[in-house]
């Protein structure tokens, strides 16, 4: 008896996989870009890459490595396009997806939120203790330092397991920090009541406003900004192996991105004539 042709994995199948992870009920009312961006759901995938943004650097390495599907965490789109132009960057790269035939999925504030999603993983690199975790807010998570430490004591600490080269504060306190709020990405203005409510009084974001810093701080919060890229790219790699659970049979490659903290900070460096030498490497990804 001849065996049953085996039957393809199309790309609605792998968004229905990716929306049972991070639901996009989840998502903020005004992020309608998540989803499928551009391609078809029955196109059939055999290899998919995971990064952060899309780039030509991440499309790059979609075609190095045959890869039919992008799964993005920030949409290359946020509102209706007015029109496809090949003389504007990111209207021109969208032309380039299209003419190579690949398909885009976003999960942005839907995997922010999501169980396991950014958040989590964020809150699970830094070592927050998951028995006592909470959420804070939509996109936020709480929880326990593996010990206590002085913010002196955590910015190297953050900068080890983060794998960024540097923090920024919006206060000169010293304190002694048991629970850590942690928040991928942006810290929102609407994030800040759930802080009061539940008596934070430090937290770790990937970036926020300046009028916000100042805010935080004059009601006694410390807030300390690791960088939106770091904070974020976490979730990576535990997303592309809980995919590769559920879908087996598509091989999953991950673009780590450009280090846009780094480069900051190395041009901070030089500019304070630190001699050593900071190179940048991109990460040619890993399959999994």
């Amino acid at each position: 008896m001849q065996s049953q042709p085996k039957k393809n994995t199309t790309t609605g199948q792998i968004l229905q996989a990716l929306e049972n992870l991070a639901p996009p009920e989840l998502a903020a009312e005004w992020d309608l870009s998540i989803g499928l961006e551009i391609g078809h759901p029955d196109t059939p995938v055999d290899r998919v890459l995971l990064t952060l943004d899309v780039t030509e650097q991440a499309v790059d390495m979609a075609l190095s490595r045959s890869c039919q599907l992008i799964l993005a965490h920030h949409p290359l789109f946020f509102s209706p396009l007015p029109a496809i132009r090949l003389d504007v960057p990111e209207q021109r790269l969208i032309a380039r997806i299209l003419r190579e035939g690949l398909g885009l999925i976003s999960a942005h504030t839907n995997l922010d939120a999501a169980d396991g999603g950014v958040a989590d993983c964020l809150a699970d690199t830094l070592g927050l203790d998951a028995t006592d975790r909470q959420k804070v807010g939509l996109y936020g998570r709480c929880g326990n330092l593996p010990r206590p430490m002085l913010i002196s004591e955590l910015f190297p600490y953050i900068r080890e397991k983060l794998g960024s080269p540097g923090c920024r504060i919006n206060r000169d306190q010293d304190l002694e920090v048991r629970k850590l709020a942690v928040f991928p990405g942006s810290f929102g203005e609407e994030s800040l009541p759930f802080l009061e409510q539940m008596g934070i009084n430090v937290l770790l974001c990937g970036e926020l406003k300046h009028h916000l810093a100042l805010q935080l701080a004059a009601r006694g919060i410390t807030v300390i900004d690791a960088g939106h890229d770091v904070t974020e790219r976490v979730v990576l790699k535990p997303l592309s192996a809980r995919l590769a659970r559920l879908l087996p049979e598509i091989i999953f490659a991950v673009h780590e991105g450009l280090d846009y903290n780094g480069v900051a900070f190395r041009a901070n460096q030089t500019t304070a004539g630190d001699g050593r030498k900071t190179t940048h490497e991109e990460s040619p990804g890993s399959i999994g």
